[in-house]
């Protein structure tokens, strides 16, 4: 699954139904990082079964690019 929706990356994965993570391996996002939205994302991917999730600066000054895998 690939986000990319200009900072409202929490929202929409928060949205994801509980059973449809499951079909879900991979997550690719572009996380805007203001209020603390990173952790909140980096919390939820955890939450969903992602043991691995991986951060790195984005390409602006403010986002980050997370990925998670299974």
């Amino acid at each position: 699954m690939q986000v990319d929706v200009e900072g409202m990356e929490l929202e929409v994965l928060q949205g994801v139904g509980a059973a449809a993570w499951p079909r879900v391996r991979q997550v690719a996002a572009e996380v805007h990082d203001a209020g603390g939205r990173v952790a909140a994302v980096e919390a939820l991917l955890h939450g969903a079964g992602f043991p691995h999730v991986a951060l790195a600066q984005g390409a602006a000054p403010c986002t980050v690019m997370v990925a998670a895998w299974r």
